[in-house]
């Protein structure tokens, strides 16, 4: 089902290093978001559960520790839920949902977005996280977006389980570009691609 990545379009040339073809499913975009924001603003979401819990073992009432049980499993989740898509469908974070590589030459972060090839069994899912793409997958043509995103106006890169994650802006919890390890051919390709972007 799966075949080996195809790394024709992972190469290195003049000194610049592209990405095979990937693409970031949301399960994963939304699990490196969650993961940061709870890092800043895990009190926001264990404030109440906690003090419901308090009262209900100073007043010794059940009622309290129901309240809390309500608060962890129906009102909890779907906060998070907005806050995945508040973050998710910011404009910066588009780049992550189609097909694309990205590729940096030491100046400049260039990302070349591709038309997603038609899916060749009902297995195939836009909620799979398909990185890199088996070769069956590979784009045949030309990128139908490029964009150029010069290193200086980056504002961080952070590691998470397998992917570089890149600020895109200075906010709090950023826009990010993901990139996941596997994209890379190798792991001295990946090597170089970190320190051309960290200079």
């Amino acid at each position: 089902m799966y075949s080996a990545p195809d790394y024709k379009d992972c190469r290195m040339h003049n000194n610049a290093i592209t990405t095979a073809t990937f693409r970031i499913s949301p399960a994963t975009y939304a699990s490196i978001i969650m993961r940061q924001w709870l890092a800043i603003r895990w009190w926001a979401v264990a404030v109440l559960p906690l003090g419901s819990t308090a009262v209900a073992l100073a007043t010794s009432d059940i009622r309290y520790l129901m309240l809390a049980l309500v608060l962890v499993c129906l009102v909890i989740p779907p906060v998070l839920l907005i806050v995945y898509y508040y973050y998710a469908l910011d404009t910066k974070a588009r780049v992550n949902i189609p097909l694309h590589t990205v590729g940096c030459d030491g100046h400049t972060l260039t990302i070349s977005e591709y038309a997603n090839p038609q899916p060749d069994t009902a297995d195939d899912s836009d909620n799979s996280d398909d990185t890199p793409q088996p070769e069956s997958a590979m784009p045949d043509g030309p990128p139908v977006a490029v964009t150029e995103i010069p290193l200086s106006s980056l504002h961080g890169i952070r590691h998470s389980r397998g992917h570089i994650c890149i600020s895109l802006d200075s906010s709090p919890i950023p826009p990010q570009l993901v990139v996941p390890y596997k994209a890379f051919q190798s792991s001295d390709a990946l090597r170089k691609f970190l320190a051309m972007i960290k200079n």
